[in-house]
């Protein structure tokens, strides 16, 4: 693979012809010729240019058009086992939607859209769903873990092997996501938790004091 100077170089030596067009693509080959090759600038230059060249070599879009299909395929059942566990949980302590949601740290369009489903879903149908989408989970955690594998072995030229011991592999890669999303989503209570409103709602001294002086001078 040619280096991106190189590949300049070999682009600038090309004689130009006496189009206008011509002219103008010859000076700024030289000019990404001089930007590319100076100093600390081409080092950089050069990762991008090779970061670009391979992800064109891979297919890098498919792949990752790839992976998030399956990412997307994989949070469908999980969504659901998650939205119906929780109305089951309100349907059992007889609670609210909303404190529910509240208290499982979801905020924004989720929360209210957690809320309304876990509102909606009582019964018999909960409880059906809810086996069926921890019915589903295991396979598209098994689904996702090939394609990751798949994935990093195309990226990295690396033969694509099978996957040792699929369903304790599937298990254990199943287990690693569900606390990978509790974790992240655990950010949202905790930062409320360890929130000072008494500094964030009321102004000190100093500030009053500005804001009055701001006002007067306005006035």
């Amino acid at each position: 693979m040619q280096s991106l100077a190189e590949q300049l170089a070999e682009l600038s030596s090309r004689p130009a012809g006496d189009i206008r067009i011509e002219r103008a693509r010859a000076r700024s080959i030289e000019l990404a010729h001089r930007a590319t090759t100076w100093g600390p600038l081409e080092p950089v230059a050069e990762i991008g240019w090779r970061t670009f060249r391979r992800d064109a070599a891979i297919g890098g879009s498919v792949l990752g058009a790839a992976l998030a299909y399956r990412i997307f395929a994989w949070l469908l059942p999980f969504l659901l086992a998650a939205v119906l566990a929780l109305a089951l949980a309100i349907d059992q302590t007889e609670g609210s939607s909303g404190e529910a949601v509240t208290d499982a740290g979801l905020t924004g369009f989720v929360a209210s859209s957690a809320a309304d489903a876990a509102a909606g879903s009582r019964g018999w149908a909960v409880a059906i769903g809810l086996v069926g989408a921890l019915f589903v989970l295991p396979y598209q955690s098994s689904a996702l873990l090939r394609a990751v594998r798949a994935v990093t072995a195309l990226a990295w030229d690396m033969p694509v092997t099978r996957v040792p011991s699929p369903t304790r592999s599937s298990l254990l890669f199943l287990g690693w996501l569900v606390a990978f999303v509790v974790v992240a989503g655990s950010a949202a209570p905790i930062r409320r938790s360890l929130a000072f409103p008494s500094c964030r709602t009321r102004p000190n001294a100093g500030q009053s004091s500005f804001r009055g002086q701001w006002l007067s001078a306005s006035a």
